[in-house]
């Protein structure tokens, strides 16, 4: 498909950074549909996408903030891709939000871990980004699956957020094309992105019981849109 120019709206080593990602790995996206329609032109909004492969966490947050011409999605993302020499230059530049949660390996790698990352949870860091206006994203499965038929059971932190920020969750279904009966998607399988219309929380109220109900739908338009199933319907996420 064709990739959306960039404008001027962004700084300049935004700009290369974008461009260059996507000239990359742009070949991979086949087709974009929905976005259009079901991302608001103005306005924080949380994105939340399922979560496949491990390239995704690159090249779907590029293709994102080219998309929105420009403006950067803070995306939450495990701290020990700041390890890795180049991706934590895309990382600094596109200003993830580092989730500290998980240890490094090897182990002594983690005495860089307060380096790196700052004080605050990443949870109040991405608030904080909401209400100053900022657009999120999140991988509400927490990592990288390669199943090309089911979706983890997720994490609550963007009901939880867009509860306490008061924002709508605009869910995005990454599809792969996988030759019939494969058992795991590969790195390097073409997919598109597939936008949902926004899911605004009920009420401001943050109970346990509220963001539940907010991740259950949230998870069950991301089976629809990614073209997958979600197989906890019946249990407590």
């Amino acid at each position: 498909m064709p990739l959306p120019e960039l404008g001027a709206r962004q700084d300049r080593r935004l700009r290369w950074t974008l461009r260059s990602v996507l000239a990359v790995g742009g070949a991979l996206v086949r087709d974009v549909q929905g976005f259009g329609s079901a991302v608001p032109d103005s306005g924080p909004v949380i994105f939340a996408l399922n979560h496949t492969t491990r390239l995704e966490a690159l090249l779907v947050p590029a293709l994102l903030m080219a998309l929105r011409g420009g403006r950067r999605v803070h995306f939450l993302a495990d701290w020990n891709f700041l390890l890795v020499p180049g991706v934590a230059t895309l990382f600094r530049v596109g200003e993830v939000i580092p989730v500290n949660r998980k240890p490094a390996r090897p182990r002594f790698l983690n005495r860089y871990r307060q380096r790196l990352c700052p004080a605050q949870p990443a949870h109040e860091l991405a608030l904080a980004r909401l209400r100053a206006g900022g657009d999120v994203g999140i991988f509400p499965e927490g990592t990288a699956t390669g199943c090309p038929f089911a979706l983890r059971r997720g994490h609550r932190g963007a009901a939880r957020l867009a509860i306490a920020a008061g924002v709508p969750i605009v869910p995005v279904g990454i599809r792969h094309r996988v030759p019939a009966g494969a058992s795991r998607v590969g790195e390097l399988a073409p997919f598109s992105l597939h936008f949902g219309d926004p899911i605004a929380p009920a009420s401001h109220d943050a109970s346990v019981a509220n963001d539940r109900e907010l991740h259950r739908a949230l998870m069950r338009r991301l089976a629809q849109l990614s073209a997958k199933q979600w197989p906890f319907n019946h249990e407590t996420p």
